[in-house]
């Protein structure tokens, strides 16, 4: 018997002639770890700064260099390096739930409801390729990801 090859209806032109589609899993371009829990009444005046899910629909946009909310932090706490991508991990809509940002500062909080993802270099030049922006998961170059998932793949630049 004879195997189906592996080749999608509509591809992007810059595939056009790439052959078999392969498959990758995503650990191979990414690891990821989940936000710890925080609420808005464990803010404080002062402390560590703390990204609390529910201020990604209202108050960050899709990079976050800097933060105005605070906690004394709990020991199990998962800290930001600065080169992680923060979805949250539930929501109203699809739409939601599709809300990406770009962590750009190492020491925040990440509370939970978000799942981190931490792509490697692998992960930041396939990124870079698609999008014709310089990206890369050190941080080393401006990174600017999409606010959406959905318009991952448009045509527009920021």
């Amino acid at each position: 018997m004879e195997r189906k090859k592996r080749i999608p209806k509509r591809r992007f032109r810059e595939f056009l002639e790439a052959g078999e589609w392969k498959e990758t899993p995503l650990s191979s371009f990414a690891t990821f770890k989940k936000g710890v829990g925080y609420t808005k009444e464990d803010l404080q005046r002062k402390g560590t700064p703390i990204i609390l899910y529910g201020r990604l629909y209202t108050d960050y946009e899709s990079v976050i260099e800097s933060v105005d909310d605070y906690v004394n932090p709990i020991a199990r706490s998962l800290y930001s390096t600065g080169h992680e991508i923060i979805v949250p991990a539930s929501g109203e809509t699809a739409e939601d739930i599709a809300v990406a940002s770009a962590v750009r500062t190492p020491g925040f909080i990440l509370g939970g409801d978000l799942n981190v993802i931490y792509p490697n270099e692998k992960a930041a030049s396939t990124i870079s390729r698609r999008r014709s922006w310089p990206i890369t998961a050190t941080g080393s170059r401006e990174a600017v990801f999409p606010r959406s998932i959905h318009g991952a793949f448009s045509r527009r630049k920021p």
